[in-house]
């Protein structure tokens, strides 16, 4: 006998005037079960004797069904649009513009979209692993993240190249889109670029010509340094081939590529020139960063001091060396060298697979090499 049948027989005799007590020892059952299907028969349901889920009839702290609808809405009316964020952040701003209350938390939000299948994985961030990296940048200090991007083409008029700057402290970005990235171009590219996002302490950047010094001799310095040096900002070559040292640009440059370039078409370069000053708009005064605390970097960045360089065209270059300092972070591997810009300095083997700090001094024409701050090598650096 199932428990579907020997509950028809305990309540058909339940209700023919055995006793519960009989009956609830002839079905081996407690009187309290007896009493419920009892319970259950006098509902009038055909299925009375089925089971039922006992599952929680209202789940605490689930929204209610209108507010689920809204945030699939929401979401599915972002994903439409190519450069707007349609991430969890964003939707609770859309709710909040909108009057919403209460305003859902960010994870109620987050677990409606998995519930509706809404929620695409993402690319795991790369995370380098165990040799500590020196930080350069003091607290406080403003410093510039730099990337040419390109070559890039457009269809039917040519390629092009944008230089991407990122103010670090406010993630506010500033685009140069050239034909060519020459070093005339460049210096009027970082002028303007200035003139938008204010002098940092710092800039950050790979070890790309033109960068870096020639390569033909790496004591003369290339005209972006002399430019860097002559407005009081001091340059960071990041570890070669670790692009990801200078992340918070190369992030930008994901975004730039899956909102911006690859979202549209551009029907010649000056058209692209122009939805390029769009699109940095948007970007700082629009986006929303969560380690900004869901502001935008317009926002963070009023709160910033900065210097500016004076209007107008980018001035000539006095001659001379300009004083200053250039850092260089470079790993250490088994050859106990470090490679700055071509000249291989050696150093001891206690330092193999270690991150050296080095500062090169235009004014006292040395490089010294520091490891967790201390020095450990120093020599002539004839600058040029």
């Amino acid at each position: 006998m199932d428990e579907r049948e020997r509950r028809f027989l305990a309540v058909g005799a339940y209700l023919a005037g055995a006793a519960p007590t009989e009956v609830a020892r002839t079905v081996g059952r407690t009187v309290r079960w007896l009493l419920k299907w009892a319970r259950r028969y006098r509902e009038g349901r055909p299925d009375w004797a089925q089971d039922r889920s006992r599952a929680p009839h209202r789940m605490p702290g689930r929204s209610p069904t209108w507010v689920e609808r809204l945030i699939v809405r929401v979401r599915r009316t972002l994903m439409t649009r190519p450069r707007v964020q349609h991430g969890a952040q964003a939707i609770r701003h859309v709710l909040a513009e909108r009057g919403v209350t209460p305003l859902p938390r960010v994870g109620l939000i987050n677990r409606v979209l998995t519930r509706h299948g809404l929620v695409s994985r993402r690319q795991r961030r790369f995370t380098p692993k165990g040799l500590p990296y020196p930080a350069i940048v003091p607290t406080g200090a403003l410093c510039h993240a730099l990337d040419p991007v390109g070559p890039r083409y457009l269809e039917g008029d040519g390629r092009f190249f944008s230089l991407h700057t990122m103010l670090v402290n406010s993630r506010e970005v500033a685009l140069e889109p050239h034909r060519r990235l020459t070093d005339p171009i460049l210096l009027e590219a970082l002028w303007k670029t200035w003139q938008r996002l204010g002098l940092p302490d710092y800039a950050q950047m790979d070890n790309k010509p033109p960068f870096t010094p020639s390569p033909r001799n790496p004591y003369r310095l290339s005209q972006v340094l002399r430019l860097l040096l002559t407005c009081g900002i001091e340059p960071i070559f990041i570890a070669l081939a670790e692009p990801w040292r200078n992340g918070h640009v190369e992030r930008f440059n994901n975004t730039y590529d899956q909102r911006f370039f690859r979202a549209q078409r551009f029907g010649s370069f000056a058209a692209l020139v122009q939805a390029s000053r769009g699109f940095e708009r948007y970007h700082n005064h629009e986006w929303r960063y969560s380690t900004l605390g869901n502001r935008t970097p317009a926002e963070v960045g009023a709160t910033l001091v900065r210097r500016y360089p004076p209007t107008g065209p980018l001035p000539l270059l006095e001659p001379g060396v300009p004083p200053g300092r250039i850092h260089v972070v470079r790993l250490v591997r088994s050859d106990q060298r470090v490679d700055l810009f071509g000249i291989r300095l050696r150093v001891r083997v206690a330092f193999m697979y270690r991150y050296l700090h080095a500062t090169i001094s235009t004014t006292e024409h040395c490089v010294r090499l520091y490891a967790d701050g201390r020095l450990v090598k120093e020599q002539a650096w004839p600058v040029e």
